[in-house]
């Protein structure tokens, strides 16, 4: 079973929320386990800097397990090889084109994902998504249907007109509300 966790965005704020989604990733895994990040939303030169960052917190949240990190290569073969050896996919989010880019270009992400901890943050988490509303282009996107759900990351109330437009969007799918450092799990 595949355990998809979505996150509504500012991962690295400090919160209850995000401690819980860096031990949620991490959760029953053998050790040491193995976690890829993927950076792909931000400029290449700061993927170190995200690295170290997420490194600290997930040491921080899962005291004394055993972990190794690899940062996702941009070359689609090589992340094909990378995400099969991995136990953890994390995307990080960014801007949305970035990403888009890199994933819809893997025909079997589905099942690439088997069987691990898929976990994106805003995003990152899009990727997952059939449809979700962008922030960045203020309109409705569509992602990787490897979900078929609706998406809506950063969300606040005064964005309700726009989850309106979400909702009704195409065909009626469940539609997921996720407000800054929180998330939900999805199992498939």
């Amino acid at each position: 079973m595949t355990k998809y966790i979505l996150h509504g965005g500012y991962s690295s704020s400090p919160s209850i929320h995000n401690e819980n989604f860096y031990k949620e990733m991490v959760k029953g895994l053998s050790e040491p386990v193995k976690i890829l990040t993927a950076y792909f939303a931000v400029p290449k030169e700061k993927w170190e800097e995200l690295l170290e960052d997420d490194k600290k917190k997930f040491f921080k949240f899962n005291p004394g397990t055993q972990m190794e990190f690899t940062i996702a290569s941009d070359n689609i073969d090589t992340l094909i090889n990378q995400i099969k050896s991995a136990d953890i996919v994390y995307i990080r989010g960014g801007r949305e084109p970035l990403v888009f880019e890199i994933f819809k270009k893997i025909d079997n992400l589905e099942e690439l994902f088997k069987d691990k901890v898929a976990a994106g943050s805003s995003a990152g988490a899009y990727v997952f998504s059939k449809y979700f509303y962008s922030n960045d282009k203020d309109c409705i996107r569509q992602g990787t249907g490897i979900l078929p759900i609706k998406t809506y990351c950063h969300y606040t109330e005064e964005k309700a007109a726009n989850l309106q437009k979400l909702k009704e969007y195409k065909e009626d799918l469940e539609v997921h509300i996720i407000p800054d450092t929180e998330f939900i799990v999805i199992e498939k």
